[in-house]
């Protein structure tokens, strides 16, 4: 890797010159106890030996010197952690359905899903987007899905008289100077239909958007009409 591409992911700290650290991105918030020890380690080689925590799920290496930065990046990719996916890799959350009673789905695998199924559709596109991606189990929204660009909240959907898991759709939620809560666009998507929708929006904003116009920016200038004609 060049050095550019090295501080895309590496970021100096400015305060220790000389010392960088490293954003790994972990799918959903999906990490076992094995996982977790070989990262450790790298930690305890490489880093400081400590990681820390981000707000997206995501772990950080710290403290790593810029000639050893390669050997880390080529231990992350051995144990499954490659840096070089989209940066939905980063911006995905997923809520802790799997140890919460409220609902019956299990999120993280959802939003794991979603993720491959985007990659695979959309390709190198998506390393050049900033979009969040937030899922829900329920409406307490622990993953925050009413303030993503994109929010998926799990539902129950009613069909032959029998129950199947859904998801309702917002979209262009953010905090920041003009916070704005994502607007309901879709009620009950299945899965699949689901994938498909978020594929097609994404597909269009890749396509339409204005210079360095954000997603929530795009979702702004549209009515919620205009969207789900989009979708």
């Amino acid at each position: 890797l060049s050095i550019r591409r090295q501080r895309q992911m590496c970021i100096r700290d400015r305060k220790q010159e000389g010392l960088y650290y490293i954003n790994i991105p972990i799918l959903g918030g999906i990490l076992s106890s094995n996982l977790m020890l070989k990262i450790a380690d790298i930690a305890e080689k490489y880093a400081w030996p400590e990681l820390r925590l981000t707000p997206h799920q995501n772990l950080i290496l710290v403290g790593i010197k810029e000639h050893l930065i390669q050997r880390v990046l080529d231990e992350l990719r051995s144990i499954g952690l490659d840096i070089n996916g989209s940066n939905l890799r980063w911006y995905t959350v997923a809520c802790p359905s799997s140890f919460c009673g409220k609902v019956q789905e299990d999120t993280k695998r959802r939003a794991l899903e979603v993720l491959e199924y985007l990659e695979k559709q959309l390709g190198e596109g998506l390393k050049k987007l900033a979009i969040r991606i937030y899922v829900s189990g329920c409406p307490n929204a622990c993953a925050r899905h009413p303030i993503a660009d994109i929010g998926l909240q799990a539902v129950e959907v009613r069909v032959d008289n029998r129950a199947i898991q859904g998801y309702n759709l917002y979209l262009g939620g953010c905090l920041g100077s003009n916070p704005t809560v994502g607007r309901l666009l879709l009620k009950g998507l299945d899965a699949e239909n689901l994938k498909k929708a978020l594929e097609h929006i994404i597909r269009l904003y890749m396509e339409r958007k204005r210079d360095s116009e954000t997603f929530h920016e795009f979702c702004s200038r549209h009515s919620d009409e205009e969207l789900r004609r989009l979708i």
